[in-house]
């Protein structure tokens, strides 16, 4: 039925690490074991006892793995603003060196001005005199 396939594909997302959907599937077991299963009239029979045991079984099985699940996601959050931070440190050092870059060219150009004025009166003091 729904409620055991729903737990199948929570167990298999789980053992693959798809944590998005695993959280989502053991959240939908876990209320409906919790909250829709308790409201049918033969939950409380003898009749029922073991399968009632057994959910109870999966049910604690499925919220220790949520909690893993939310452990996960947690440490992939952290991972993710690390690397995160990561790429900013070295966009912000690409930009210096860029900024270093334009200065040091824009040094080397005034330079190269300053000589060719020195020259160009160097020059025009020579011919002057003569």
């Amino acid at each position: 039925n729904n409620h055991h396939q729903v737990l199948y594909s929570f167990e298999r997302a789980f053992e693959s690490r798809k944590l998005d959907d695993a959280f989502v599937l053991g959240w939908r077991f876990a209320s409906f074991s919790l909250d829709a299963l308790p409201q049918h009239n033969y939950y409380n029979s003898n009749r029922y006892s073991q399968l009632k045991q057994r959910n109870k079984t999966q049910l604690n099985q499925v919220i220790l793995k949520l909690e893993l699940i939310a452990d996960w996601m947690d440490q992939e959050e952290i991972m993710r603003q690390r690397e995160q931070q990561k790429i900013l440190q070295i966009q912000k050092r690409r930009q210096q060196l860029e900024q270093q870059k334009r200065d040091i060219l824009l040094q080397q150009r005034l330079e190269q001005f300053q000589k060719q004025q020195s020259t160009t009166n160097t020059t025009t003091t020579t011919t002057t005199n003569t």
